[in-house]
């Protein structure tokens, strides 16, 4: 029964996003470059190794080896406190 739900869900996503490319969107690779304050040179770089045709072709080890892939918490994980107020960030809060 899960087998049959998990590939009728695949088949789903499938159907959802067939044909979808990635045109002048940000790649998987150029966003963690973003992510790291990577220089322009190294977007371009990051950018022009991705896929841009067939989402589908993206590797599990590939979405599972960027930084930003969030890992969920734990019921008995605690966030360590922030210096900064919930809503700031330093490079668009000047106020920080």
């Amino acid at each position: 029964m899960l087998e049959e739900k998990i590939s009728s869900t695949l088949k789903t996503i499938h159907s959802a996003f067939a044909g979808v490319q990635l045109d002048r969107g940000i790649s998987w690779r150029e966003a963690d470059v973003i992510d790291d304050y990577g220089m322009e040179e190294e977007r371009e770089k990051a950018r022009s190794i991705d896929e841009k045709l067939d989402w589908s072709k993206l590797s599990d080890g590939l979405i599972e080896s960027i930084s930003f892939v969030p890992i969920p918490p734990t019921p008995s994980a605690t966030l360590p406190a922030s210096p900064l107020p919930v809503n700031a960030h330093p490079v668009f809060d000047k106020s920080v």
